[in-house]
């Protein structure tokens, strides 16, 4: 079934589902906005880096994003270590695919640090499968329609696998279970290799290093607190999520974000009411 996680994107369609169980390992889910008409209000949505990779299918006006854009055809929407503004106006139709964190190799068996575009992923593909694949999303009349065009075409891909290393999904797990906080050096000797070798596994199958991910999942966890619990002071999150300090905790996260602990918090609070405004109108 789909889900909409998200109340404040309701007004431009926004839908989300999850992939069949065969495809879980590699999909974390599927997505696809389309407005009514046109969004005469620019809005922005912050994108928040998870170590993800993305593929994503457009037919409405150029989406702008804070680095780069998705154009009217297909887009990588490439592993980002920090967050995006996605600048939502004119006409929006588009769907995309969320990888799991190092699960677009076994499906493209193309090193990630050189994916850099789509023409590179393209020439891994006989007849030009992906733009092909982009009329056919455009011609099917529902999101669950696009969602099985895209499983047939993931599952044909399964059929070439690209087998990945042992190594990564373990040690994924294990920066993740830890919320950030395990060292590196630990990770490598917990899957038996130095954080040299690690590392460059990393940039190839991944699309990010160690650190880079470990990093990220360290404020992932700190943007969760955020919106959870908005009475938590900064120095309480920043003592759990193993920051040297409050001074540090905003510097580091600003890093990522772009925005400091306390604006974040602000912003997630004016969503909130925002929603609450649009459900006591409606």
């Amino acid at each position: 079934m789909t889900e909409s996680p998200y109340p404040h994107l309701s007004d431009i369609g926004f839908q989300r589902m999850m992939p069949s169980t065969a495809l879980r390992p590699y999909i974390q889910w599927y997505w696809s906005v389309q407005s009514d008409g046109r969004v005469t209000t620019p809005r922005e949505e912050f994108m928040h880096p998870d170590g993800s990779l993305g593929l994503v299918f457009n037919w409405g006006d150029k989406l702008d994003l804070s680095q780069g854009s998705y154009a009217q055809t297909v887009t990588i929407d490439q592993v980002s270590s920090q967050s995006r503004r996605l600048k939502l106006e004119g006409v929006v139709e588009a769907f995309g695919i969320l990888f799991q964190p190092g699960g677009a190799y076994p499906l493209f068996g193309v090193p990630l640090n050189e994916l850099v575009d789509t023409a590179v992923l393209s020439a891994h593909f006989r007849s030009n499968q992906l733009h092909h694949l982009h009329e056919q999303l455009a011609d099917a009349p529902s999101f669950l329609q696009k969602v099985g065009l895209v499983e047939t075409w993931l599952n044909y891909r399964l059929q070439q696998l690209c087998n990945p290393s042992p190594v990564i999904k373990p040690s994924l797990a294990l920066i993740a279970q830890s919320q950030g906080q395990i060292l590196i050096q630990a990770v490598a000797e917990a899957v038996h290799m130095s954080p040299r070798q690690l590392e460059r596994l990393y940039n190839s199958q991944v699309g990010l290093s160690p650190k880079r991910f470990a990093r990220m999942m360290r404020i992932r966890q700190t943007r969760e607190a955020l919106r959870q619990i908005e009475t938590r002071s900064l120095t309480d999150i920043a003592h759990t999520y193993g920051f040297y300090d409050q001074p540090h905790f905003i510097r580091e996260f600003k890093s990522v974000v772009g925005l400091t602990p306390g604006a974040y918090s602000l912003r997630q609070q004016q969503k909130k009411t925002t929603v609450t405004h649009q459900g006591d109108q409606g």
